[in-house]
């Protein structure tokens, strides 16, 4: 477990020192993702459906606030439904100026949810995003996923019934036509219900101060988009892939992990509860400490050819010593045995001293 949170620490290193870098690209990367998307189910002007506009709109939109990355996304479909039909265009136009509305008025600072909310369905993982908006927002997020589920829907729909609805000559028919598709559409509307379900649980229950809540709200938020969506097309008799769904829920719940390691990993085992006043009021306060592991800092030496040469020498010179300091170890060894097992030297030697005393 210590190797994910040095994982982390170094991950957070990399994106502190490259952040302006790794923001920039994550931005362009969403834009060109949702422009994508957005040429390859409806687009019905080729001019605007190419790969090099796409990819020149998403470099522009890697330097604007993403509330212009969702307004350039906007008028990119309002092109492509001006060129397929004018019923279809003001309908959707109607859309997204509703749109608009609630969105600058309730969550104006998470206009990438209306974004991240096709792009996830295209991936063929949406169950992630509103269990990470419970996560990481509140209840106001149920409104930019709601309306990126719509814009959804509504372009899956005018993709596969394109040739019925340009079959409708008249105006007021396309628009009642694509209209009553949004408005009976009941597969949308259970996905919205059972995101809306999703993220008011995740986000209830991460906020209650029991120890473990982001744990059990990551798997309560997960269960909830299974049993909501399984219930909503057995009562309603809609088609929905009992394997995909639960795929996509063990997914969005193992992603809600990952979060969890990287926004809000504690000990719980070392929590403590702290109680103070002022003149006014009483505070009960529990404090939980963040788990933080110092990540390990390696030490590079460069060594140069010359260094290298001169470090040859000194270990060589040291070798030498080393060989020399053996060989005189062995003498000095030699000489004790001989003067212990040679009781002649031994008198011939201290004879020679008193001679030379004398």
């Amino acid at each position: 477990m210590s190797d994910l949170f040095v994982i982390r620490g170094q991950l957070q290193e990399i994106y502190a020192k490259h952040s302006m870098f790794i923001d920039k690209g994550l931005q362009f990367a969403m834009a060109f993702l949702t422009f994508l998307f957005i040429s390859r189910n409806v687009g019905f002007m080729e001019a605007a459906a190419s790969t090099f506009v796409i990819f020149i709109l998403a470099l522009l939109c890697a330097f604007l606030p993403t509330a212009l990355t969702v307004v350039m996304s906007a008028g990119l479909v309002l092109v492509h439904m001006y060129k397929f039909s004018l019923g279809v265009f003001i309908v959707t136009a109607i859309i997204y100026v509703i749109m608009f509305i609630c969105y600058f008025k309730f969550s104006p600072r998470y206009g990438a949810v209306i974004l991240l909310v096709p792009i996830a369905f295209y991936l063929k993982v949406p169950y992630v995003i509103p269990l990470a908006c419970g996560l990481l927002g509140g209840p106001s997020l149920i409104v930019p996923v709601a309306f990126g589920t719509i814009i959804y829907f509504m372009i899956t729909y005018i993709k596969t019934s394109a040739s019925v609805i340009t079959g409708v000559e008249e105006l007021v028919p396309q628009m009642s036509m694509l209209v009553e598709q949004l408005v009976e559409n009941k597969e949308l509307w259970i996905t919205v219900i059972a995101f809306a379900a999703c993220i008011l649980v995740v986000f209830t229950i991460r906020m209650f101060s029991m120890d473990h809540a982001w744990f059990m709200a990551i798997v309560s938020g997960g269960i909830v988009n299974i049993v909501v969506l399984a219930a909503g097309a057995i009562m309603f008799n809609t088609k929905i892939s009992y394997g995909t769904l639960f795929i996509g829920g063990i997914v969005a719940i193992l992603f809600g992990f990952v979060l969890e390691l990287f926004v809000f990993a504690v000990d719980y085992s070392r929590a403590e509860r702290l109680q103070y006043e002022d003149d006014e009021y009483c505070y009960y306060v529990k404090a939980i400490p963040k788990i933080s592991i110092a990540v390990p800092k390696k030490t590079v030496k460069h060594i140069s050819e010359n260094q290298a040469d001169e470090e040859n020498m000194d270990a060589a010179a040291q070798r030498e010593k080393r060989g020399d300091r053996k060989k005189q170890v062995r003498k000095k060894k030699k000489r004790s045995r001989m003067q212990h097992t040679d009781p002649d030297a031994v008198l011939f030697e201290q004879s020679m001293k008193k001679d030379l005393d004398l």
